[in-house]
């Protein structure tokens, strides 16, 4: 998991929520599909047809475009703690697939909402950039073959708002 110094001063002050809203599990519980060797959440199934690959810079581009859910719209309060709580989900059913592939999830905010993207880990291919602080706002990367966001779950459920990099 890597995150910014921007994520790393909003999760000091974060407060756990006790569990996903009901409608995010409900869209992390429908799982993926794949689509001209994209992964997409089957959310999107039918709107995903509406952009292509063809305007996209590449897979993970495309992903990243499809794969987008503004907790804002949601839940009304505390979009960092469900965004967390939704990507982490979001990893469980990647992982209950036994994909060989790897998902990497990103988890942003600002202080309009928060946003989950995912993308199938690809040579040559990011989204972000690979410094994270070279982003203003907050920015937290977990992948699928690390157990890194549940720890920091833990951590955050365990002692509020004392999370430590």
């Amino acid at each position: 998991m890597k995150c910014n110094a921007a994520m790393t001063a909003a999760l000091s002050m974060l407060r756990l929520p006790d569990k996903l809203s009901d409608d995010l599990a409900s869209i992390a519980e429908e799982g993926f599909f794949q689509r001209n060797g994209c992964e997409f959440l089957n959310f999107f199934k039918s709107s995903s047809i509406a952009v292509s690959l063809d305007y996209l810079q590449d897979r993970t581009g495309y992903e990243c475009y499809v794969n987008s859910i503004h907790i804002d719209d949601y839940v009304d309060l505390n979009w960092l703690g469900e965004a967390l709580l939704f990507a982490n989900r979001l990893i469980e059913h990647w992982l209950a697939r036994s994909s060989p592939e790897l998902l990497q999830v990103i988890v942003s905010c600002d202080e309009f909402g928060a946003m989950v993207k995912a993308h199938v880990i690809r040579a040559g291919e990011s989204w972000l950039r690979e410094n994270l602080d070279e982003y203003d706002d907050p920015v937290l990367l977990a992948r699928s073959d690390s157990a890194d966001l549940i720890e920091l779950l833990t951590q955050l459920k365990n002692n509020g708002a004392t999370f430590q990099q």
